[in-house]
């Protein structure tokens, strides 16, 4: 907090404030509040600004905050009160919304169930979070659990904050010509906390949710605003489930804005975490069985090992399976052509993708620097090199739960990423010390 805000302590004058709370914690406010009065316009329009505020997503967030406020992940506020309606044994809740001097979105969270914060898979209870658009002290000031937790001993990084444990996803995918998303998802998982009936899923807004069924076919309420408001995914059973057994929910989806088509016949996937409906992102490890359905010229690279290929009507059909849990399913996807490597000491399956075009992006230096690029002499290289990490990484720690590993290329010029099994690497590494010289001096 002193970094952020300059202080230990935090002070505040605020012209506007909004309470959102459980049942729990209204006799703290009755306490205060002695005769009822008719609400003041003033109140109206506060309330009215706040959800304006708080229910308008940003697609392209100004800062990290933003990003895990007011992202493809934000909160639904009603859909959390309702969560605690349903459970008469929820711990109480309060959200404080400030519109203060100097800070105009100050935000005071004391969430026990979930954590005050629950897009960062962190225990802590209470929070206080500066909206600042992307300010010096923009961010998270305080992040702590309860004071009788502390003062106890008994506070713990470790605490576990889910209320349902993901066991298993079956997902099959469709991708049209035009990059649209058609998938159907069923999702097997296990209650942790009696009581709770409403989960809250990580999918892209874009992508709109048309059924959820449970195993024995029935329609489920699910909740799920518009694109550009808190349109994060809720579903609602229609009874708690019984603790210590598992049970499927299935989820039919559409929509865009999952890939971005960077040209040469590269895609670049922006929904890497939220293409399918995640319950507890990074926070947990579940199986994948992952089918794919494209355009016969695209490739499919995904988590897992795969199964099988073959053709269905004019689409290429991929079958991919997790041999065990991960914490991520993830993919690349593009004109992409394959190139394997052996590996006689450790024998894992290790794998290159390349693209033989530049994107869009980078086509002006076609015929520059960029021009002599020879991606699959790049590809094997890179693939040598995974190869005597993998050696290396296996004579000291033992073997990898994975039995292969794909090296795949994506169309970004400095930024890569590792999923379990699938590795992006930028255009960058695709480049030789030559070309880099060309390019940067």
């Amino acid at each position: 907090m002193i970094r952020r805000s300059g202080s230990e302590i935090a002070e505040e004058d605020f012209t506007a404030a909004v309470f959102r709370f459980s049942g729990g914690v209204y006799q703290q406010f009755s306490g205060v509040t002695v005769n009822k009065t008719d609400t003041p316009p003033e109140a109206a329009t506060a309330f009215e600004h706040w959800k304006n505020k708080v229910r308008h997503r940003h697609e392209i967030p100004e800062s990290f905050t933003q990003a895990i406020l007011e992202g493809e992940t934000i909160d639904n506020v009603d859909a959390d009160v309702l969560a605690a309606v349903y459970n008469p044994k929820h711990p109480p809740f309060l959200n404080a919304y400030m519109t203060g001097s100097p800070h105009k979105d100050l935000r005071f969270f004391v969430r026990m169930r979930t954590g005050a914060i629950p897009q960062l898979d962190s225990p802590e209870e209470v929070a206080l979070i500066n909206c600042g658009g992307g300010g010096m002290d923009d961010g998270i000031w305080y992040s702590q659990h309860r004071i009788n937790e502390v003062k106890a001993g008994t506070a713990s990084s470790r605490e576990d904050k889910r209320l349902f444990a993901t066991r298993r996803y079956n997902i099959e995918t469709t991708i049209g010509k035009n990059n649209h998303f058609f998938s159907r998802a069923t999702i097997s998982f296990q209650p942790l906390v009696e009581g709770e009936r409403v989960l809250k899923f990580g999918l892209l807004p874009t992508l709109r949710v048309t059924r959820v069924s449970d195993e024995s076919g029935k329609d489920l309420h699910f909740i799920q605003e518009s694109r550009k408001e808190d349109g994060s995914f809720y579903v609602v059973l229609d009874e708690a489930l019984p603790l210590g057994k598992d049970h499927t929910i299935t989820a039919e989806y559409g929509g865009d804005k999952v890939l971005y088509d960077a040209g040469g016949g590269s895609y670049y996937v922006r929904a890497r975490e939220s293409w399918y409906p995640n319950l507890n992102g990074f926070g947990e490890k579940a199986l994948y069985d992952l089918t794919f359905k494209v355009p016969k010229n695209n490739v499919v690279i995904s988590v897992g090992k795969l199964r099988g290929e073959s053709t269905e009507e004019g689409f290429a059909v991929s079958h991919w399976v997790t041999p065990v849990p991960v914490a991520v399913a993830g993919f690349n996807y593009g004109k992409y052509m394959k190139i394997d490597i052996p590996d006689d000491s450790t024998h894992y399956e290790i794998t290159g993708y390349y693209l033989t075009e530049l994107p869009d992006s980078l086509a002006r230096f076609k015929n520059g620097p960029l021009g002599a690029m020879a991606p699959k002499s790049m590809t094997k290289y890179a693939l040598e090199q995974a190869r005597a990490q993998m050696q290396l990484c296996t004579f000291y720690f033992g073997k990898a739960p994975y039995e292969n590993v794909a090296i795949t290329e994506q169309p970004d010029f400095n930024f890569g990423q590792s999923w379990p099994t699938l590795v992006y690497l930028p255009i960058s590494a695709y480049i030789d010390s030559t070309q880099r010289w060309m390019l940067f001096g």
